[in-house]
Formats: C-alpha cells, structure tokens, sequence
C-alpha cells in the first residue's frame, strides 16, 4: 500500500509485477487504485467495481483476482461515493459539487501517461454499476468498453437502492445532477465511445427499464451510435 498526494501521483514510479494500492489524497478525497504493471506491457485493462454491498471491509475491487490472468497491465478504481453514506453503490457521482467520476478519469491519465501507455490501447471494463462508469469514463477519456449488464439509466434502477444513495450524496435542498446518471446525457457530452455491451437475457428488468429504456432515449436525443454499438445477448 502507497499513500501519496495528487501532487505526487506525476512523479511516482510504479513498480513491476508487484501489484499495489495507491491511496491517492485530493482535496480531501481519497481516490484508490489497484494497480499491477507488467513488464514490457502498452496495453491495459481498467476495472470499475459494482455493488459493494456485505462487503467485510473497503475497498474492494471486482475482478482483481484476474491480475495473475491478465497479459497486460491491470488498473481497478474504487468509488469514494460510499464512503459518504450508507449506500452500496454510487455510480462515481461523488458530490453535487465534485464529479468524482471526473476526478478518476483524470488520475487515470496521468497514470496512464506515466505507464506510457496509450487510451487507444485500454479498455474499460466492468458489471452493474461498475459497468456504466465503465462506459461514461471510455466516453471522458474518449476510449473503448466491455461492460456486463450496465446500468445505463441510474434513476431506473432499484427504488430503495436509488433512494439510499440519493440520501448518502445530496445536501440539504439539493436534487440530483441527471447528467451525471444518464449514459446517453455522457455521451452527448463527451462523444460516444466504442462499447461492447453483454446483456443477460434472463434479466428481464434491466433489458426493459436499462437497455430497451437507453435505445429510446438515443433515438430521441438523435444520438449517432452507428459503428460504436454492439450488443450481445
């Protein structure tokens, strides 16, 4: 484990082989990363983590255990939205003043730059919640994503889960950012990236008020997604 400052993270030297946990200290946020560089690796595979829900301590990180697997460089981020409240998921919203989306995707370029790996050669992956900022930071950091059963509409998703988060990252007469929930509204902002979205057809709600839901609003918002689409059932 490397306790660092944001101020650091463009001077550290990551170590080979040796996966680590960056706890990265901005502005009063702590940000963490897993990371495990491989020798004489351009490429990477960045993982986001879904619901954290029954876990026995934080941070946690989906799929980690991959690392050993992987040919490449592994990254995994953490989400500091939970540790604001009681929710088990928070979809990088951070606060209504802070994206903390925002800020991953800017610690991960440095990291990236330092790496000397290129975005064209990273793919952002991840499931559920860890799916859709999956998505939304291939769109920020304009790149690709393979992502299982994403939220794509955050306010569509369970009412109790929406309800707690919405509870642990809101101030007192503040409403929720829609931007910030909607993949399509991303995407309008920050361009389209290419996605490879696997949806499992048993998963009956989430074809219907995730996926089916997404496709209407790109045809409404007129949303050009030819040739950067491709789902998989």
């Amino acid at each position: 484990v490397k306790h660092i400052s944001i101020d650091q993270l463009s001077t550290e030297e990551f170590p080979l082989n040796q996966a680590t946990l960056y706890e990265i200290a901005w502005d009063g946020v702590k940000y963490e990363f897993l990371i495990n560089r491989k020798q004489g690796s351009s490429q990477a595979v960045i993982f986001g983590t879904g619901d954290v829900g029954g876990a026995k301590s934080l941070p946690i990180f989906s799929r980690a255990k991959w690392k050993d697997e992987l040919s490449c460089t592994g990254i995994w981020y953490f989400d500091p939205t939970v540790y604001l409240g009681e929710s088990s998921l928070g979809w990088g919203y951070g606060t209504n003043k802070r994206w903390y989306l925002q800020d991953i995707a800017s610690i991960l370029n440095t990291i990236l730059r330092k790496l000397d790996i290129p975005v064209p050669n990273v793919l952002f992956c991840g499931s559920s919640a860890g799916g859709f900022t999956a998505m939304v930071l291939a769109s920020m950091m304009h790149g690709k994503a393979t992502v299982i059963n994403p939220q794509l509409i955050v306010k569509n998703f369970w009412s109790r889960l929406v309800q707690k988060f919405t509870e642990s990252v809101l101030e007192k007469d503040e409403t929720l950012i829609d931007e910030r929930l909607s993949a399509s509204s991303c995407f309008q902002r920050f361009g389209f990236p290419q996605i490879h979205l696997l949806q499992n057809i048993q998963a009956d709600r989430d074809g219907k008020t995730q996926l089916s839901a997404f496709l209407v609003e790109l045809a409404d918002k007129k949303i050009d997604c030819q040739d950067c689409l491709r789902i998989e059932f």
